[in-house]
């Protein structure tokens, strides 16, 4: 059954535009937290970047499906600028069959003490045996906006380009729109909700909800409308240096499993 599942997850990602580079934790809708040093949070969110409050570097790892075949790596950092920050991001998977590597760069504008800016590019390469590679080529721009000390909203765009490669012309890549509200109702209690506009496929929904009984421990929920898969995970500190870990289930596919590390300041 894995090895089915393997070959038909193969092509769906070289072709049609999977985004097996985003990271499993639910970094996107927690682009709100800006004020936790976590360099997961800014990896499709580079709005956020540009209110952190200081550096961090850190390393996840993800058994996808619970196949070691499709066993992902990411290694993610941001960097405390003057007004901002800048975000550095690398991620790689595969096989001898399929493989794919991808990096990125987001660089955060703070405006003012309410409002940020960011902006980035990701560069991608996905690699089929006997076949040409793809390259995948997205600019984005970020917006995040805290109206008030426990609410907040945020804007990703993100446009995709194939150089070289000729489309159908039945078919364009358009790119995508994802917009959250996060609330933070206590010290303990933080909810966000997430709408995604893919402009190939119906939107969704991300429904997120953070509870931290202690101040070096916090457990969250994830659920993802689109594929119905619900994540859950912890974060523990332990004097400088945070670990997570969860587990992801779909619905049809299995199980997938990740860690996470990285040092706090």
């Amino acid at each position: 059954m894995r090895i089915w599942i393997l070959w038909a997850w193969i092509p769906l990602t070289a072709f049609a535009q999977n985004n097996w580079e985003e990271l499993m934790q639910p970094s996107n809708i927690l682009q709100h937290k800006t004020y936790f040093s976590n360099p997961f949070i800014h990896h499709n969110s580079f709005g956020s970047i540009s209110m952190i409050d200081s550096g961090s570097i850190g390393i996840s790892v993800e058994n996808k499906y619970s196949l070691k075949e499709l066993s992902k790596i990411n290694l993610s950092g941001q960097f405390k600028m003057h007004n901002g920050g800048l975000g550095l991001h690398f991620n790689g998977m595969g096989n001898d069959v399929f493989n794919g590597i991808s990096f990125s760069v987001n660089y955060g504008l703070r405006l003012s003490r309410t409002f940020g800016l960011g902006i980035g590019i990701r560069s991608r390469r996905d690699q089929i045996r006997s076949l040409m590679p793809l390259f995948i080529i997205m600019p984005q721009v970020g917006l995040v906006y805290f109206f008030s000390k426990k609410a907040s909203i945020g804007i990703n765009l993100r446009k995709r380009f194939r150089p070289g490669m000729q489309l159908l012309p039945s078919y364009k890549e358009f790119g995508m729109i994802s917009t959250s509200f996060g609330y933070q109702f206590d010290d303990q209690f933080y909810c966000a909700i997430e709408l995604i506009n893919d402009m190939r496929q119906p939107s969704y929904f991300n429904i997120y909800s953070e509870w931290q009984p202690a101040s070096r421990f916090n457990g969250y929920i994830l659920y993802q409308t689109r594929s119905t898969q619900m994540q859950v995970g912890f974060n523990y500190s332990l004097k400088k240096i945070q670990m997570g870990m969860g587990v992801a289930q779909h619905t049809y596919l299995g199980n997938s499993f990740y860690l996470t590390i990285h040092n706090v300041r």
